[in-house]
């Protein structure tokens, strides 16, 4: 079954002339993804173009994909892993990453709740093993025009603390998950994905935990 996936056209987040647009990380509350912007949300077709669609969302800038991005923390360690190549997105192969997350389904839908949140949700339950409490926050926003994944993305960034470290990767195409200090994830700089560089750039500034 062809995806779709939820996304936003780039003149209501960034205004007409791109005035609002920003690079990199903006925390919550320099930059929101409203409920106002979030009723002129659609479900694309994610790799296909059909029903009227001109472009497949992947190759169409004019719209971004929603990605609800993960940061799993325990004890001042984040959880960093490692894409193979069997992993979906072919242009993130052989990337570390700190995030765990993905596009937002009609499947999220199903239950009247959070959309972002319940998309959030499953995608936790998707790629990691975990038992125990946990609570998260919203960080802020990634954007990045720099190559052709972020041209047609947008990040909200979460934090999600988790009770205890028994936490492991529920995913074949993913590999090395483990809870690492940010001082084990700068040794990994130059292999991590774009989004896991601006979001540790991020936390290693300003992340109190």
């Amino acid at each position: 079954m062809d995806e779709k996936v939820l996304a936003v056209k780039r003149k209501d987040l960034f205004g007409a002339q791109d005035e609002k647009k920003f690079d990199g990380f903006l925390p919550e509350g320099k930059f929101t993804l409203n409920e106002e912007t979030m009723k002129k949300a659609v479900f694309i077709y994610r790799k296909v173009a059909k029903e009227g669609q001109l472009k497949p969302a992947e190759e169409d800038e004019e719209y971004k994909q929603i990605i609800a991005y993960l940061i799993l923390t325990h004890k001042g360690k984040v959880f960093c892993y490692k894409r193979t190549e069997k992993a979906g997105e072919k242009r993130l192969h052989s990337n570390y990453s700190i995030g765990v997350g993905g596009h937002i389904n009609p499947i999220d839908l199903e239950k009247k709740s959070d959309l972002i949140k319940k998309s959030m949700e499953r995608e936790f339950e998707e790629e990691v093993l975990y038992t125990g409490e946990k609570k998260s926050r919203i960080l802020g926003y990634i954007n990045d025009d720099s190559n052709s994944v972020g041209r047609v993305h947008l990040g909200l960034v979460y934090e999600m603390e988790l009770a205890n470290e028994n936490v492991k990767l529920n995913e074949k195409e993913l590999d090395e998950g483990n809870l690492l200090t940010l001082a084990e994830i700068r040794e990994k700089y130059e292999q991590l994905e774009n989004w896991s560089k601006i979001t540790f750039d991020y936390l290693e500034k300003n992340w109190k935990n």
